[in-house]
């Protein structure tokens, strides 16, 4: 609870500062030089439309995702910032709403509200995505439904476009792991992560979840460090083997993403995987990386051809 607390406080005090260092650049003399509008959002909440710019259009990138918001403020109605956290190919992350109806506290932290947990693409959509890394530039239009954080029953309708000139990057701390593929008949890319290893076996399982209502988990019985290069053909019941499942549950929006496997419709599998190379990062951390092709069923059918799906993944025996 105390970590909670001292998160809402940071988080208030750096929106706080934001709005000081807006104002400041609000508040000019009549003869000054006009504003020269690098930035710009324009926001719709609700039917009710909203513009912010320059300092008030916020974002960086860093290793292989885009973070990109607009703050907005208004002393007699609304207070909000809004933020979209993308994969720098484009795919969607998640949609982060936070709202304060004024008159109230500058440290109130508001009302939160994200796209599903799981499936952020179900209820938002993004088009005419444009990314440049080389001159720091984004922009994209939006439209879609976030919910309060813990109660799907609340909603927000939130349309708009964005543009930056002035992305900030952020040096890459950490080794992101993925699987990615994108074609006309199916389309994988994940946004997290995870591996396990049990005490007493050798057998590990390397999760990743997509933003569109999937989780596909390698299951190998020894770390991919050791378990060889080459092709691996498997079934649902091999020791090496790719599993996928769909989320069925209802919808869920919170910042803590758990999975329960009431809620997740499993499916059978069949195909391969290849391991086509290995490096070592930093000469201290393993990695494989290699394709995925597979025919995913449900009740004997074949509900998706997965054809070259690219990974990466870690020894977790570093």
């Amino acid at each position: 609870m105390v970590m909670e607390n001292l998160g809402k406080i940071s988080r208030n005090i750096i929106l706080l500062a934001m709005f000081v260092l807006s104002f400041a650049s609000c508040n000019s003399s009549d003869d000054a030089e006009e504003i020269v509008v690098a930035n710009l959002a324009k926001v719709t909440i609700d039917g009710t439309s909203y513009q912010s710019i320059n300092e008030r259009v916020v974002g960086n990138e860093n290793c292989n995702s885009v973070y990109v918001g607009a703050l907005y403020y208004d002393e007699n109605n609304i207070r909000f910032y809004l933020r979209f956290e993308f994969l720098k190919s484009g795919e969607l992350k998640r949609v982060w709403y936070e709202e304060s109806l004024l008159p109230s506290s500058i440290l109130d932290s508001g009302q939160i509200f994200l796209t599903p947990n799981f499936n952020a693409v179900s209820t938002f959509a993004i088009e005419n995505f444009v990314y440049r890394e080389f001159d720091n530039y984004i922009s994209f239009d939006f439209q879609g439904k976030v919910f309060l954080e813990n109660d799907e029953n609340t909603v927000r309708e939130i349309s708009g476009t964005i543009e930056s000139k002035s992305l900030i990057r952020v040096y890459c701390a950490m080794t992101e792991y993925s699987m990615v593929l994108n074609d006309a008949s199916f389309k994988f890319n994940s946004l997290y992560y995870s591996g396990t290893k049990f005490p007493n076996t050798s057998e590990q399982i390397h999760r990743y979840i997509s933003n569109n209502g999937l989780i596909a988990e390698m299951k190998i019985e020894e770390d991919f460090w050791n378990l060889g290069s080459g092709e691996f053909t498997f079934d649902e019941n091999s020791d090496n083997r790719v599993e996928m499942s769909h989320y069925i549950g209802p919808i869920l929006a919170n910042q803590i993403p758990l999975v329960n496997p009431d809620q997740w419709q499993i499916y059978q599998t069949r195909g391969s995987f290849k391991i086509e190379g290995r490096t070592v990062i930093d000469n201290l951390y393993k990695e494989v990386y290699g394709t995925i092709s597979m025919e995913v069923l449900l009740n004997n059918v074949v509900v998706h051809k997965v054809q070259g799906m690219k990974f990466t993944a870690p020894s977790l025996e570093n």
